[in-house]
């Protein structure tokens, strides 16, 4: 166990803490990172118990697990502290990294008894064999045992996620997860203080066509989960707003996209008010068309998508796409109101809505894949 990393981060955890720590211990793990998290004085106590036996780095205050997670991946990868975080503990960190500068990947874990020592094991065993790959435990929500909100809110969340980000996974929501060193760098760039940065690591594993491999773990609530930190409102949005995030991004420029398509064809209609009607309308349609595509291509390459270089390569497929689409959305309708009494307005309005998503995942996935 001397190329794994185990990290626990902590808020005010009770003593079954130092009964998990030596559990971990005796099973071999020899790099060992806890992060007290700003817990009351009382606690800390338990944080300072446990410094002479492995890392102990602490928060002045409450800063959220996202934080916890991306302080430690900084000091496992860059072998140093940020400014947010302390060392506790005699001597200096230095003195203490000899054995973390050598680790190959880093297992993450919760300090509230969900996760059992032989699945930390697993999964950084599973982290090490593998070496690029992030390694997710994933725990049956099927299981009796599973609080009714948590189980409704994985699979609501996992489902979402595959809809979206095109990664089908049982678990999105496990703390225990294995991740290579190498790929710290890639995880530490990702948003959120708190639970909404473990959704955002999946988010980046799938924009960066990182392998997500998931181990079947022991699933284990204790108390109905009544030791989570977990707001239900606060935190639950800033989870969904990640889960949503390029889709929002994506929703909001073609909607800005319509106003622009508009804007310039009332301009045009101005700037060609001597011609006919016939060749006005059609030169304002055409004109404007070109500038709100053109402008729609931009944003979704550098604002939604984030898509670097490769300009003729993704402005080829998205107008492929676009004709692609418009030739589908008259077929659609023709044949749909043939087959069924429903006006052409109604049937287009439905069909355009699924060729919408279905042209967000193709951008996504193909046309500004990155």
């Amino acid at each position: 166990m001397k190329d794994i990393v185990v990290f626990i981060p902590a808020l005010d955890p009770d003593r079954r803490l130092i009964a998990y720590v030596g559990e971990l211990l005796k099973a071999g793990v020899e790099n060992l990172i806890l992060l007290d998290d700003g817990s009351d004085d009382e606690h800390k106590l338990i944080f300072d118990e446990l410094a002479d036996r492995c890392i102990v780095l602490r928060h002045p205050h409450n800063l959220g697990k996202g934080r916890a997670l991306k302080n430690a991946f900084t000091l496992i990868s860059e072998h140093r502290l940020t400014d947010t975080v302390s060392y506790v503990g005699e001597g200096k960190i230095e003195d203490k990294l000899a054995g973390i500068k050598e680790a190959a990947c880093v297992v993450t874990a919760d300090s509230d008894g969900q996760h059992a020592v032989s699945d930390v094991i697993a999964v950084g065993l599973k982290t090490e064999e593998l070496g690029d790959a992030l390694i997710l435990g994933a725990r049956d929500f099927d299981s009796e045992n599973v609080p009714f909100k948590s189980k409704k809110g994985n699979k609501i969340t996992r489902t979402l996620f595959g809809i979206l980000h095109g990664l089908k996974l049982t678990d999105t929501q496990t703390g225990l997860r294995g991740i290579p060193v190498k790929l710290l760098p890639t995880f530490i760039k990702g948003k959120g203080e708190r639970f909404e940065y473990e959704l955002d690591m999946l988010v980046i594993a799938a924009a960066e066509h990182i392998p997500v491999v998931e181990v079947p773990i022991q699933t284990i609530y204790e108390n109905d989960n009544g030791g989570t930190h977990f707001r239900a409102v606060a935190d639950s949005l800033s989870v969904y707003k990640i889960l949503f995030g390029t889709f929002f991004k994506f929703l909001l420029t073609s909607l800005s996209s319509f106003v622009v398509d508009i804007l310039v064809f009332r301009l045009m209609l101005a700037i060609f008010g001597g011609l006919s009607e016939e060749l006005k309308i059609t030169l304002s349609t055409v004109i404007a068309r070109v500038i709100s595509s053109v402008y729609n291509f931009l944003m979704n390459k550098n604002v939604v998508f984030l898509k670097e270089g490769d300009m003729i390569r993704s402005a080829i497929g998205y107008y492929t796409l676009c004709i692609l689409q418009m030739l589908a959305s008259a077929g659609l309708v023709i044949v749909v109101h043939r087959v069924l009494p429903i006006p052409e307005t109604y049937v287009k309005i439905i069909v355009d809505s699924m060729l919408f998503v279905i042209s967000y995942q193709i951008q996504k996935r193909i046309v500004f894949k990155r």
